[in-house]
């Protein structure tokens, strides 16, 4: 009696173990029952705290164990607790139902994490097609990322990357760099900020001895504002506007242009430099600093007859007005511009002459 007492109890063991193991049929599907865990892959686990693998059906025939896959109070891995491998996740849907990972915690963030090993974290596509990476606050409606740390943008020197801001904007929203010197403003474009308190110094700093580059590839011009209102222009052929949008000149300044000394020699590459020297301005003829305004001689070398004496009467070149008659007096003007009279006398004028002018 004992003997069919323990036999009876072995087959009712063994196909309670079958009945909660076995996928039931409902309707035209299978319904599967609450998973197990099992430490053998031979066996779907009759009891609890055989081990931590996750049981599934295989869409076919069996119920399975996968041991790559580890269920605990902290969590589910793939892999193992310690060794970790790969989840990949599909969508049904191939024309435009993809794949979705939801994070919804009770706490302030959801986190992706790389952990224990430092490594990379990377989120790319892997297609040749033209997709795009977003970070989405679904709540804002609005394309957001942040980054807490350093970020490297292309790190293919042969292939470089770009950052592009404001992508395929609709309306008035013109690209710009926004350089902040604290966060008591609003900020547009790219935002490179800091916190050194209100009215904060910016700066754009170029390290290294190679040319810094401001260019436009196209016929555009470079325009430099301050307080928010245009102060100098740089034309596509080069002229530059002080104060003045359309440059008649090289250089054209709407007021007062200030020169200060210049303590260098003067030399063939300076000609035609100017500079005040503390008493006056003065202009680099290539060899000497030549003073403006402040010496004006006669060039003898340019001196013609006006009026002489032949032994017969004074005779003249140039026009004569005034003559008073039996005064004796005759009054000669140089007709050419920057020439005046020099003359000789005894006395009375014997010979005169009309001399240009020049300014040393």
């Amino acid at each position: 009696m004992k003997k069919i007492k323990k036999t009876f109890l072995g087959f009712f063991l063994v196909g309670f173990c079958l009945l909660i193991s076995v996928p039931e049929v409902v309707g035209s599907g299978i319904q599967m029952l609450p998973p197990k865990q099992s430490s053998d892959l031979t066996k779907p686990a009759c009891l609890s705290g055989e081990g931590d693998k996750l049981l599934s059906w295989d869409g076919a025939t069996a119920i399975k164990c996968n041991v790559g896959v580890v269920v605990d109070s902290t969590g589910l891995y793939v892999g193992s607790a310690t060794s970790r491998g790969s989840l990949y996740i599909g969508a049904a849907n191939a024309t435009n139902g993809g794949a979705q990972v939801t994070l919804e915690g009770a706490g302030n963030f959801d986190t992706w994490y790389a952990n224990l090993y430092q490594n990379n974290l990377r989120f790319y596509t892997q297609s040749l097609n033209d997709n795009v990476f977003q970070f989405l606050n679904n709540g804002a409606g609005r394309v957001r990322l942040t980054v807490d740390g350093d970020v490297f943008i292309g790190g293919n020197d042969t292939d470089p990357s770009y950052l592009r801001v404001g992508y395929n904007p609709s309306g008035d929203r013109t690209a710009a760099i926004y350089l902040s010197g604290d966060t008591t403003y609003p900020s547009y474009g790219l935002y490179v900020g800091r916190t050194g308190g209100a009215n904060s110094q910016s700066a754009i700093i170029h390290r290294g001895t190679g040319t810094l580059y401001l260019e436009t590839t196209e016929a555009a011009r470079i325009q430099f504002n301050t307080a928010n209102v245009g102060r100098v222009w740089i034309t596509a052929t080069g002229s530059v506007g002080v104060g003045d949008s359309s440059p008649a000149a090289k250089l054209d300044v709407a007021g007062g242009v200030k020169v200060a000394n210049d303590a260098a020699a003067c030399a063939a590459a300076k000609a035609g430099t100017i500079r005040w020297s503390g008493t006056g301005f003065q202009g680099c003829n290539g060899t000497a600093w030549v003073t403006f305004g402040t010496k004006v001689s006669i060039d003898y070398t340019t001196c013609r007859n006006a009026v002489w004496n032949d032994g017969s009467g004074l005779n003249y070149y140039f026009n004569k007005w005034g003559a008073t008659a039996g005064g004796g007096n005759i009054n000669i003007a140089c007709t050419e511009r920057d020439y005046v009279m020099v003359a000789t006398d005894d006395h009375e004028v014997v010979e005169a002459y009309c001399c240009k002018l020049k300014i040393e």
